[in-house]
């Protein structure tokens, strides 16, 4: 009985190791903080949204973009969430919660 116990036990614990070792370097590959343009959307408004490098059909918008990124073309790397759009409204892009965004050096 107590080699059947230990035997399940050893196959339980070797079945595991690639799933403990999958999960461990998904935490250790996040790619943040991540980078895009700054551009005027529609052209000659007063609103701007950001486009994602690597993502140029998406667009996120922020509704409280610091005057200084206001710049059409400017680079930038940020954080953020994409929260979920109001009901029945029309956006310029997917809203997006800004936690930071710095000019790209």
């Amino acid at each position: 009985m107590k080699k059947i116990l230990i035997s399940v036990f050893i196959l339980f614990f070797i079945a595991t190791l690639p799933m403990m070792a999958m999960s461990k370097r998904k935490m250790t590959t996040k790619k943040l903080p991540y980078t895009g343009t700054v551009v005027n959307f529609p052209k000659g408004s007063e609103s701007y949204v950001i486009i994602p490098d690597g993502e140029p059909s998406k667009r996120l918008w922020v509704e409280t973009l610091d005057n200084r990124f206001k710049k059409d073309g400017m680079k930038v790397e940020f954080i953020g969430v994409e929260t979920a759009p109001k009901p029945n409204v029309r956006m310029k892009g997917a809203p997006y919660k800004l936690k930071m965004i710095q000019e790209k050096k």
